[in-house]
């Protein structure tokens, strides 16, 4: 069948897939949906293997590599890095497959080295493709201990250090992205691994106390996410439309980063509770308020909502139970789709408006 004459498509019509059911001859049983990506001609190639990039491997593993094409060509393959290439090239005329073998090879351990380039160059009858996909070589990491008493996430030790947990099933490394390394993949921020579970972690040392430190983790080199126990986060599409009267002063999202990244801070003011000798009504004589920051005043925050107290306690009210209030996403929402469960969603505040709303009730 061809597509264009099949269904009559117009000249000015790009067709990009074909969609296709396969019946039984009796036409009782068929297979789900399947679509086919259509090429508009010309030179095409498929990598068959390895089957998706990044790939990773270990120093000293070999790396099959299987190509079909379109036509004949004339192919050569190379494992590259800034310095030359680290193995001899492949190089064949007149073929429409290729399956070749390499034995990864690296010069030294320098964490800038560990990222080797697969070139394939492809010369065709009347174009040439050159294609470039990313082989990461697996860095050695430290196996120790998680640190007694450690849970998941943040763990302040004092005014200048932090332990970082992050627990990543079957996955292969770590690495800390930050303020505190210019965002930048090195050997010093790669995480250890705990040998009695799934658990990464750092110690970070030398932070100036009360500063806030934007940072991300780097999984398998390519997965770049913030930490999921974060007791803040910073979003780059949503953060700028929270006014200054909301936050005051919040830390801008870094330019290095991709994506909504965790932040901590060590050295931070305590808050202290002033109200330490509260006593809750008895649970059949609970009056409750169910309360949505964002509706119940024209500001939607914590602070707003702390001013109308007086107001729900001449009502009767001796309880209130506040819709989530936790990170989700964008800054309009019930908070039923919470993002981040630790940390508290900035466009109603910051964390220590909730405390002292908390504290005035």
């Amino acid at each position: 069948i061809n597509p264009i004459k099949y269904y009559k498509v117009p000249d000015n019509v790009v067709i990009k897939k074909l969609g296709i059911v396969i019946k039984n001859g009796a036409g009782n049983a068929q297979t789900e949906d399947l679509f086919l990506e259509l090429l508009d001609g010309g030179l095409q190639m498929k990598i068959i293997e390895p089957q998706k990039f990044p790939f990773f491997a270990k120093e000293g593993d070999t790396l099959n590599v299987k190509i079909i094409f379109s036509e004949r060509v004339n192919c050569i393959i190379s494992i590259a890095d800034n310095n030359g290439f680290y193995n001899e090239s492949f190089y064949e005329a007149n073929i429409d497959s290729v399956d070749t073998n390499f034995i990864l090879l690296l010069k030294n351990q320098n964490i800038q080295e560990s990222k080797l380039s697969l070139s394939i160059i492809i010369g065709g009858s009347n174009t040439q493709l050159n294609v470039q996909k990313e082989i990461l070589i697996q860095p050695k990491i430290q196996i120790e201990n998680l640190p007694q008493n450690t849970k998941n996430g943040l763990n302040y030790l004092n005014e200048n250090s932090v332990i970082l947990s992050f627990s990543a099933p079957q996955k292969k490394f770590v690495y800390l992205l930050g303020d505190f390394n210019n965002w930048q993949q090195n050997a010093e921020y790669l995480l250890k691994k705990d040998p009695n579970s799934d658990t990464f972690w750092i110690k970070l040392e030398n932070l100036e106390a009360g500063k806030e430190y934007a940072y991300q983790f780097l999984v398998d080199g390519a997965i770049q996410l913030a930490d999921p126990f974060a007791e803040k986060i910073l979003d780059p599409n949503h953060d700028k439309n929270i006014p200054n009267s909301a936050y005051p002063n919040l830390m801008p999202h870094p330019n290095q980063a991709k994506g909504i990244v965790s932040v901590l801070q060590t050295g931070q003011e305590k808050y202290n509770w002033k109200t330490t000798n509260y006593l809750r009504p008895k649970s059949e004589q609970l009056i409750v308020y169910e309360l949505l920051i964002r509706d119940f005043t024209v500001e939607g925050t914590f602070k707003a909502a702390q001013e109308k107290i007086p107001y729900l306690k001449n009502l009767g009210i001796n309880a209130i139970e506040l819709m989530p209030v936790s990170e989700f996403t964008a800054n309009d929402s019930w908070g039923y789709n919470p993002t981040f469960y630790q940390a508290v969603d900035k466009a109603y505040g910051t964390k220590n408006d909730l405390k002292n709303f908390i504290d005035e009730c």
